[in-house]
Order: structure tokens, then C-alpha cells, then sequence
């Protein structure tokens, strides 16, 4: 029997030295975090680029004016601005100097439409018939909330370059392009 006792005070007494378990106890913690907007001009998102050749006869190819390409697949998963940057119409190569009543630069209007409510769309702006090559930027359009679909980009209102001297109504004969980039960010 002392033999029994003495054990059962050794389980005793190691019992007192293990930790009470407490019952488990809960709490709510808020968590709170922001997401990034992001936008997506889908998978071909390389510039517009415009290609014509002028004829010896100095005239504009007709077929340009409602012209438009459309860019599928653009998405932002909140509010967002677009905007359309454009370089006039320009020999390329570019001569260094035209003769006089003729110009190897012609302005336009591009517009990107289908994303915002009022469509981004600027006028390039050159004022000299050798022209400089400068690249012409929209204000932005808003689109207040997140939106996927497709942007038409449309140029018209081609027009020579003509200098304050009345030089160049007549443009130069060659291969001529422009460049149209639209842009899409996150607000």
C-alpha cells in the first residue's frame, strides 16, 4: 500500500507542475485593404501606324479620312483616363528642306471613341510644311467606373501644312506615315 500512495503523490505532484489549459478564446480582428486599379489594352497594344505614298501629283489618298482600327479586348478594373497622342502625317523619310508651294507635312484629327463618354481626340498641330515631327496629346477622358470592351480609333480632316507664306498646298511625292498612340491608366 505504501508503495501506492508514493505513486499516486509522484502523479500528483508532476500534475501541479504541467500548465492549466485555458479554454481557447476567440476575437475579431477588421481587416482593411486596397487593390490597385489596373488597365489593359489587350493584347495588341503597339502604336497605330498610318502609311501612305503621295503621288507626283501632290494629292492626298482620299481612302484616309475614316479610317479607324479597333483594339479589342481593353479592360480597367476601376475608374480611368484615356488618351490619344498623335504625330502629323510626315515624309519618311523627312527632306531636309521642300520647295517652295509644296509641304511633306500633313495635320489630322485622331479619336479614340467607345471608352469614355466624351472620346479623347486631338489635332495634330504643325505649323511648318517641313514639319518637326512633334507628338500632339489629347486632354483625358474619364470613364468613371471599371469597363471592358473594345476603342475605335478614327482619323479624318487631313490637311497640308501650308507656311505663313501660303508654301505648301502641293505635298511632296514619297512615302509618307504617322504615329497614333492611345493610352489608358487607372484614376
Amino acid at each position: 500500500m505504501a508503495r501506492k500512495v508514493t505513486s499516486m503523490i509522484a502523479i500528483l505532484a508532476c500534475a501541479e507542475l504541467a500548465p492549466a489549459h485555458a479554454a481557447p478564446q476567440r476575437s475579431s480582428y477588421a481587416v482593411t485593404g486596397q487593390v490597385a486599379s489596373i488597365c489593359s489594352l489587350g493584347s495588341n497594344n503597339a502604336p497605330i501606324t498610318i502609311s501612305t505614298t503621295i503621288a507626283a501629283n501632290g494629292k492626298l489618298d482620299s481612302s484616309l479620312n475614316n479610317k479607324s482600327w479597333t483594339i479589342s479586348n481593353v479592360m480597367c478594373s476601376g475608374p480611368s483616363s484615356i488618351r490619344v497622342s498623335a504625330k502629323a502625317l510626315r515624309r519618311n523619310p523627312a527632306n531636309a528642306s521642300v520647295p517652295n508651294g509644296q509641304s511633306q507635312t500633313a495635320n489630322f484629327t485622331a479619336t479614340a471613341s467607345g471608352w469614355s463618354l466624351t472620346p479623347a481626340s486631338i489635332t495634330t498641330g504643325e505649323t511648318l510644311p517641313i514639319g518637326t515631327g512633334a507628338t500632339y496629346t489629347s486632354p483625358a477622358q474619364t470613364q468613371n467606373s471599371a469597363k471592358a470592351g473594345n476603342i475605335t480609333v478614327t482619323v479624318n480632316n487631313f490637311t497640308s501644312v501650308v507656311g505663313s507664306n501660303g508654301n505648301g498646298s502641293k505635298l511632296v511625292d514619297g512615302p509618307y506615315s504617322a504615329t497614333i498612340t492611345v493610352s489608358l491608366s487607372p484614376n
